[in-house]
């Protein structure tokens, strides 16, 4: 029964789903696979999550080397 005017949400369901948003948060920010940080930045949870994940997925395509770059000779 809950107290008065106390929050009647289920607790165990909003801890799961805090604890997925900090998950995705995680990957989104230090995730080095491309896959993973382009799931994120379609389907995460909270805007901050698909933010995260699109500058981190940025990040690590600017960092591969361009495979049609072929330097100049000499």
């Amino acid at each position: 029964m809950p107290v008065s005017g106390g929050d009647t949400r289920d607790t165990r369901s909003v801890g799961r789903q805090d604890s997925s948003d900090w998950l995705q948060l995680m990957i989104a920010r230090d995730a080095d696979v491309a896959d993973a940080l382009a799931v994120l930045a379609e389907h995460g949870r909270t805007k901050r999550i698909r933010n995260g994940a699109r500058n981190n997925l940025r990040r690590h395509r600017n960092d591969q080397p361009s495979r049609t770059f072929r330097p100049r000779p000499g």
